[in-house]
């Protein structure tokens, strides 16, 4: 198939169009949201997170925009749009990437950081590619996301403990586009797993590295799978948010600007896609964050086997905050620091 500059833009027009019109449409807003409509979120436990304390600041001059974070240790990894540094305590090295994006170094607009293996893996919506990087940051090998023939808008990162990189990705084919799972290296991109022709977009798994096996999560269902291990578990009580009549007209009106015939894969589902973000600790506690309406996340915590551990607080924790596999990091951001605090996950 010949791919037009066309096809191209229209790809990442579709994935525009859905980051602004789904969930995180009101980014920045408080914490709050109404209850679900069926379901609940998980009791609170506050035995659950140990003492917090700060992993790392970056002081004046060094402030940036914190896209993702990844933590090992002690150390922070902070990824934002163009570069990535580590930061230990006072300690700051980097910014690595930081490069014009056509540069041989340079990220194009980098989404997600992962830490496994001994490396650095960033993966880049601009440049549609995944990038391994050594720890005293220096690029290793840049890993294509899909083929010439077969454009991909990658989405989500999971690298397994072995340094196996997979990733979640929007693929345009003719007149469809589809999520698509893909395991990836140097030489190939593998398709693991693909949505049929009439299934929404909204429903992409959001992915979780567990050892040497992956974690898919239903966003709407919160049901979860271990892929290689074949072990599918749905949550029967998990949390559903009906889908607003506000967003299904805020959708229309974007959408409609496509013209393209995509179809189902555009259709806005019933229930909100509220599961926004995964990960699995090393003492393997899996960690999801559901808001269905924002950027706070409320934090639950399971067992590998699918064990309810409980909720980590009352209120949702305020944006900026990410899981990790060391627990939850909250980020405080002033016009003149960035501080990092890890509230680790007990077991």
């Amino acid at each position: 198939m010949h791919v037009t500059r066309w096809v191209l833009a229209t790809l990442v027009t579709v994935s525009v169009v859905l980051a602004a019109v789904s969930v995180r449409v009101h980014r920045g807003e408080g914490g709050g949201f109404p209850s679900p409509s069926s379901g609940r979120l998980l009791p609170i436990d506050t035995t659950l997170v140990g003492e917090p304390r700060v992993l790392g600041t970056l002081g004046d001059g060094e402030v940036d925009e914190v896209v993702d974070v990844a933590t090992a240790g002690d150390t922070v990894y902070m990824l934002s749009r163009t570069s990535w540094r580590s930061i230990t305590g006072t300690r700051s090295r980097g910014p690595f990437g930081e490069q014009p994006a056509g540069g041989p170094q340079g990220i194009g607009r980098g989404a997600r950081i992962r830490v496994a293996n001994g490396s650095i893996f960033i993966l880049d919506t601009g440049r549609r590619e995944v990038t391994r990087w050594a720890m005293n940051g220096g690029l290793i090998e840049r890993i294509r996301v899909g083929a010439p023939a077969r454009p991909v808008v990658p989405m989500d990162l999971a690298v397994t403990a072995d340094g196996s990189v997979f990733v979640v990705a929007q693929e345009f084919e003719r007149t469809d586009v589809r999520w698509v799972l893909l395991r990836i290296d140097a030489d190939s991109s593998r398709v693991l797993r693909e949505a049929a022709g009439n299934v929404s977009l909204f429903s992409q798994p959001r992915i979780a590295a567990s050892h040497d096996d992956l974690l898919l999560f239903d966003p709407v269902s919160h049901a979860t799978e271990a892929l290689f291990a074949g072990r599918a578990r749905p949550r029967t009580d998990g949390p559903v948010w009906q889908t607003p009549d506000s967003l299904r007209e805020q959708f229309a009106a974007r959408a409609g600007r496509l013209a393209t015939p995509f179809g189902s894969a555009l259709t806005l589902p019933d229930s909100m896609p509220s599961l926004q973000a995964a990960a699995v600790t090393r003492a393997g506690v899996v960690l999801t964050g559901s808001n269905p309406m924002g950027d706070a996340l409320h934090v639950e915590a399971f067992r590998l086997d699918g064990t309810p551990l409980g909720r980590v607080s009352a209120e949702p924790l305020p944006a900026p905050v990410f899981l990790t596999a060391d627990g939850v990091v909250r980020v405080e951001e002033t016009p003149h620091s960035i501080v990092f605090t890890l509230l680790p996950i007990r077991s």
